[in-house]
């Protein structure tokens, strides 16, 4: 009996480890399927463990690994020819883009062209949001958006809706982004495409690199000095800024301008319809004309109003104002005060004719707001222009964008509650509409969490430097928590100490002193505090 056990299990193992069948492992068919689901059990840990985390967790986390990751291959790109940095100045560069401010601790002009593909992709992924840039990769390749993710993702974004809204939020914000910048690129390239023809940076280069740059209002440029040299060219400064104000005034204004956009196309449509069938119930004769024209629009209308319901709700009314109102005074009150102060000054405006003042002076006003390119020596400005240009470096832009500082909506809620506290008055009201009493909280707590940690840093900066002026130390300091990248020039000389400073600034300026404190002091309250609308007033997003 064991003599015919082993015999009957002696086919099955020479079946097994002979050479008729080949091993399951060298299928490459079965390799793919094995390693598809490896992927998959690793996607679901990283799903399960992003659950586990808060959204104000995940955004620091986020902004930390990508600039720890841009560090590492910036440090071993840049050291592998004659150019040497250290692992600093590294850490400073990849933080300066992931946070897009422009700050840079060496010359970046001399970067490798692998160097600066790195860089622009840093500065492409901290611009759209770390966060928000792995969704978006994530739902390229597997196709959907979990629920739970999705929450996790409209709290991260602060938008409201089923995860089909979220859904939706993200592709319209990735298109928007993708669709101006490829605008900006061909314009840019257009505007400069004779004057660089010669020159060591081609055209296309030079247009990619500065419309993803000035988009995501970053401020890192090509040439040593900056856009020094294109100072007196219209079209490249009025295509920068333009760029520069579109990434500023913030995604939720944006989509809720394509919303508004959505909204004519949808009347226009309608109107369409309504033409078609008269002319379908006259001329009968002729429906088979018009009948493939008539379905068209009408499912062109139906897609442009679940367009419109998705995207309801992103940005309120008020905050559009705010924004947009913010944006314009602002802009005009540092253009007409750069213009003031620096008119007849030799060594920055003195010497051009009045247009070129105003060019040089409405591009700074727009650039100093939270974009940091420059095409005057800021070392040179007179102190009260950089005292101007530290208010509106501090101020910023509009939230959900890639501006830094305090923003323009916690600006004008502070404002708005001074007015109503010396009135008298319960309410903050702004452009006849009640604030609700949780953003005047958070633009209180906002304001003075950043005053006090701008003058911590100015201080704890004095301390470690002694070569600067406390002007010098004040506008770095501010540009680095406002994420703007202009500097009196300074940067380059400043300790590794300093620039370590300098770093923290620059994330904490990015990430949000109300996302931190969020981290570290969890909220009492779990429900969501997310949409337009509150039981007390409208909802603005601060910070």
């Amino acid at each position: 009996m064991e003599n015919s056990t082993s015999e009957a299990s002696k086919p099955d193992s020479v079946s097994q480890s002979g050479s008729d069948e080949p091993p399951q492992s060298n299928d490459p068919q079965a390799k793919t399927g094995s390693l598809q689901d490896e992927i998959n059990r690793i996607e679901s840990r990283i799903e399960f463990s992003i659950r586990k985390y808060s959204a104000a967790e995940i955004a620091i986390i986020g902004f930390a690994m990508a600039i720890l990751i841009g560090s590492i291959l910036l440090f071993l790109i840049e050291n592998r020819g004659e150019n040497v940095i250290s692992y600093v100045d590294a850490l400073f560069i990849s933080t300066s883009a992931i946070c897009v401010t422009g700050l840079t601790s060496v010359d970046f002009s001399k970067f490798t062209f692998a160097g600066q593909v790195i860089t622009m992709v840093l500065i492409q992924v901290g611009g759209f949001g770390v966060v928000t840039a792995f969704r978006l990769l994530w739902i390229g390749r597997t196709g959907n958006l979990s629920p739970g993710t999705a929450q996790t993702l409209g709290s991260v974004m602060d938008v409201e809706g089923e995860h089909r809204t979220i859904f939706q939020v993200l592709a319209s914000t990735a298109k928007i982004t993708l669709a101006i910048e490829g605008v900006g690129c061909l314009l840019l390239y257009l505007a400069t495409k004779d004057r660089l023809a010669e020159g060591p940076i081609t055209p296309l280069w030079f247009s990619v690199f500065h419309t993803i740059s000035a988009f995501n209002n970053a401020g890192f440029g090509l040439y040593t000095d900056n856009l020094m040299p294109f100072r007196s060219d219209v079209s490249v400064n009025m295509i920068i800024a333009g760029l520069i104000v579109l990434g500023g005034i913030g995604y939720p204004v944006l989509l809720g301008i394509e919303s508004f956009f959505l909204l004519m196309l949808h009347k226009m449509l309608n109107f369409s319809e309504a033409l078609m069938e008269m002319i379908a119930m006259r001329r009968p004769d002729k429906l088979y004309l018009v009948e493939p024209f008539y379905n068209f629009v009408d499912r062109l209308y139906l897609r442009s109003k679940k367009l419109r319901e998705e995207l309801a709700g992103v940005a309120s009314p008020l905050q559009m104002k705010i924004v947009i109102w913010g944006t314009v005074v602002l802009l005009a009150i540092g253009t007409v005060l750069m213009a003031a102060y620096e008119w007849d000054d030799p060594h920055t405006l003195g010497h051009y004719d009045a247009g070129e003042k105003w060019l040089i002076s409405f591009f700074h006003s727009v650039s100093t707001r939270t974009a940091g390119f420059n095409t005057v020596d800021i070392g040179l400005l007179q102190i009260r222009t950089l005292m101007v240009f530290i208010s509106l470096m501090f101020i910023g832009a509009a939230p959900q964008g890639t501006a830094g500082g305090i923003k323009i909506p916690t600006f004008a809620t502070m404002l708005g509650y001074i007015r109503s506290s010396f009135r008298g008055m319960n309410r903050v009201s702004l452009f006849r509409y009640v604030v609700s009493k949780g953003s005047v909280g958070n633009a209180v707590k906002l304001y003075v969490l950043s005053s006090t940690f701008v003058l911590s840093v100015i201080l704890l900066m004095t301390v470690l430097e002694t070569r600067f002026t406390l002007m010098q130390m004040a506008f770095e300091v501010v540009s680095a928590f406002g994420t703007v990248g202009l500097s009196a020039g300074i940067t380059m000389l400043m300790t590794p100490a300093s620039k370590i400073l300098i770093v923290v600034t620059m994330f904490v300026g990015r990430v949000g002193l109300l996302t931190i404190g969020s981290a570290i002091i969890k909220p009492t309250d779990s429900s969501p505090n997310t949409g337009t609308w509150t039981d007390d007033g409208m909802k603005l997003q601060i910070g």
